[in-house]
């Protein structure tokens, strides 16, 4: 495909060894080729955001796992909510190189609510 990828992030090798694969090879294989058709040509590791979506969602554990909050004292039910969509969006744009229009639409919002998400959850490039 003329692109230098070297292998996979140890984040998605991880994942990929956790997911069951019902589909067998043939859904290694078809995911393997769209993140390769996916990944930019300066590209050196295949990682999640090279995914197609539906795939990130099955390898995906809930985002409650991934950002586990307790409401403390200090916080209350929309401050911890702040806090979780915070951590997933950043997580988000750290996996797109901040590149707003990929993560938005991993994520399945429009760019401009993710850009007014971002400014009222105070998230700077």
């Amino acid at each position: 495909m003329g692109k230098s990828i070297q292998g996979v992030t140890d984040d998605l090798l991880g994942l990929f060894e956790k997911y069951n694969w019902p589909g067998n090879i043939r859904e290694l294989e078809h995911t393997i080729e769209h993140a390769m058709n996916m990944a930019e040509i300066d590209d050196s590791l295949l990682c999640l955001r090279h995914l197609p979506p539906f795939m990130c969602d099955k390898l995906v554990s809930t985002p409650f796992k991934t950002y586990p909050h307790k409401i403390s004292d200090n916080h209350n039910l929309k401050d911890t909510m702040n806090a979780i969509e915070k951590g997933i969006i950043t997580q988000c744009l750290e996996n797109n190189q901040y590149n707003i229009s990929r993560s938005a639409r991993q994520l399945g919002i429009s760019r401009q609510h993710l850009q007014y998400r971002m400014k009222v959850l105070n998230i700077e490039q």
